[in-house]
């Protein structure tokens, strides 16, 4: 029997109030490990959270299949699933303690009241608020009520917790703190993780793998370091991180011309060969800006046209003609360039990515 989360060939349409067919989910097929930290990842209408519903039950799909540990999940109503989802609002009762929050599924499932007693304790030190027992939301900070929607969560014991945004309304010190409790809880449960966001550096520092949506399809899906390296579309360089894309040239010897300036073979980067370049309509090299450094004898000329000081690092802007412009990092303690300072960037080619598509 399967161990996991697996979804197969999932798809969803809806009616939009003009009468055109939406296609939020398109064929989509994933699979997630009992322990693992996945997050979906895209743009504002990609069908990220949509998919989360479809896990959830709280929408149905078209076609495809959802299933959780061997068993066949999409035909289930949502309370025969044993998932359970986190939302970014919390959805707490406002009129109820933290305590009563916590033990009202369990006691809609008419679990003894010394077990849910236990429960209430397990999960509150879980998430370090035992001494809040008592008090209602209104009482806590908004992490701390996330907190409790978590504990709230998890006192039923899922297979899955599903998180839609949850960390949205939060401000930046405040969600990046809950970045590292959310990774602490899920390792200390050992619970399958599903997560939603369209922030590109939550996801790289909570998923154990992310899934990039877009338009409805799973683009790519690796680790964050697959994915910040080995980006298999502009879509997903782009989106991930900042990304140089810079146009290319191929010559059947086996070279790319980068930018009109740099010359270099197509093996020394590798993860394309040539007949797919040959039939290829563009090809850009994507490069980040961390990996293009300023050096004497570099591959390629310009100008500095932006230098912003960002504390550890300075971001600089430097046009390379033809209204050409690459982005490049560069160690605030060596900081030696000023805007209309002529440099030379040296990049190192297995730094790059031919991209196609």
């Amino acid at each position: 029997m399967a161990e996991g989360l697996q979804l197969r060939n999932v798809s969803k349409t809806f009616t939009a109030p003009e009468g055109d067919v939406v296609r939020a989910l398109d064929d989509v097929s994933m699979d997630v490990a009992s322990n693992e930290f996945v997050v979906l990842l895209g743009p504002s209408g990609c069908g990220k959270t949509t998919l989360l519903r479809t896990i959830a039950g709280l929408e149905n799909v078209d076609s495809g299949e959802i299933h959780l540990d061997g068993e066949r999940l999409d035909d289930a109503p949502p309370f025969r699933r044993p998932v359970n989802t986190v939302f970014q609002s919390y959805a707490l009762f406002p009129f109820l303690t933290v305590e009563r929050n916590i033990a009202f599924g369990l006691e809609m499932e008419k679990r003894p009241k010394a077990e849910i007693r236990q429960r209430i304790v397990e999960v509150l030190d879980l998430v370090e608020l035992s001494g809040y027992a008592k008090r209602t939301p209104a009482q806590l900070s908004g992490g701390q009520q996330q907190r409790v929607a978590l504990a709230r969560a998890l006192a039923k014991r899922p297979s899955v917790l599903l998180l839609d945004e949850p960390l949205g309304a939060l401000d930046l010190k405040l969600r990046r703190q809950m970045q590292t409790e959310l990774k602490r809880i899920q390792r200390s449960t050992g619970i399958a993780f599903v997560f939603v966001t369209h922030d590109q550096e939550e996801a790289l520092a909570l998923g154990d793998r992310i899934a990039v949506l877009n338009a409805g399809r799973i683009i790519q899906i690796g680790t964050p370091r697959e994915i910040y390296e080995a980006p298999a579309t502009r879509f997903v360089a782009d989106f991930i991180g900042e990304t140089n894309l810079l146009p290319a040239t191929y010559s059947a010897n086996g070279t790319l011309v980068v930018a009109g300036q740099w010359t270099l073979r197509i093996a020394d980067i590798g993860n394309v060969d040539g007949a797919a370049l040959s039939s290829a309509e563009s090809v850009s090299l994507a490069v980040r800006p961390e990996r293009v450094c300023l050096h004497p004898d570099g591959d390629l000329r310009g100008v500095v046209v932006e230098a912003a000081y960002l504390g550890a690092d300075v971001h600089l802007t430097i046009d390379l003609g033809d209204g050409l412009r690459i982005n490049a990092r560069e160690d605030a303690q060596d900081h030696s360039v000023e805007i209309g300072d002529s440099v030379s960037l040296r990049i190192e080619p297995r730094h790059t990515r031919i991209l196609t598509s």
